[in-house]
């Protein structure tokens, strides 16, 4: 029966002629030269070399292009948080046309404070250049303020405290680009508002039955339908 055992450093061989209950066992151990640590290095960078080389994605190098954004901010409004935002969630994501009609028919208070801000960013807009129909509603973020106190007067002498809400709102405006835009009514995602405006232009330029055929995945809520489907 014959045993071997390697080690990094040394080789130690052990040798059995006969079974172990058969009495002594002659060992011969023979010491070889020890291995450094830089050889032992060496092999494995030579392991690594040949192995193939992984690609490395990263994100940040990635470059998104967008259309281009600005912003606008209302502070201190005496009105709650939580029913301002319900009406900033009507018009997240929507078209500027969209948000105008979304706003002028919904009958809260805080529709007119959203409606002004919308339409003093859409007055900046129109300053630096931009297009009104390829505006869209980014974001729309609300938030709270302190909440000021004002003395509470009651009957037989008592008084109390009043706590009025504040809230704020802050609207970012983007304006897509063309190749975003029309990538966007080709897939059946026109806004509503902005198909509105199409078959009005239609009507008064007197299109023929073929033309609006071609087009009608912008024009009404079916076609769109069939164009996502």
């Amino acid at each position: 029966m014959g045993l071997m055992r390697e080690f990094n450093a040394t080789t130690v061989n052990i040798e059995a002629a006969e079974p172990a209950n058969a009495g002594p066992v002659a060992i011969k151990i023979n010491a070889a030269q020890p291995v450094s640590e830089l050889d032992l290095l060496k092999q494995k960078l030579s392991k690594v070399s040949d192995s193939p080389t992984p690609v490395c994605f990263y994100p940040k190098s990635v470059k998104v292009t967008h259309g281009h954004r600005w912003a606008g901010t209302k502070k201190d409004l005496h009105y709650s948080k939580w029913k301002l935002n319900a009406v900033a969630a009507a018009i997240r994501g929507k078209s500027l046309i969209d948000a105008k009609a979304m706003l002028g028919s919904v009958d809260k208070k805080g529709a007119k404070f959203v409606r002004e801000l919308v339409d003093e960013i859409e007055k900046q807009g129109v300053k630096r250049g931009r297009n009104p129909e390829q505006m869209f509603v980014r974001t729309a973020t609300v938030g709270g303020s302190i909440m000021y106190k004002t003395a509470d007067i009651k009957g037989r002498g008592r008084t109390g405290m009043i706590r009025k809400p504040l809230s704020s709102i802050r609207i970012v405006m983007e304006e897509k680009t063309p190749k975003d835009f029309y990538k966007m009514m080709l897939k059946g995602d026109t806004p509503p508002g902005l198909s509105a405006l199409f078959r009005r232009m239609l009507y008064q330029n007197k299109a023929d039955f073929d033309h609006i055929r071609s087009i009608s995945h912008m024009l009404t809520s079916k076609g769109r339908y069939y164009r996502r489907v």
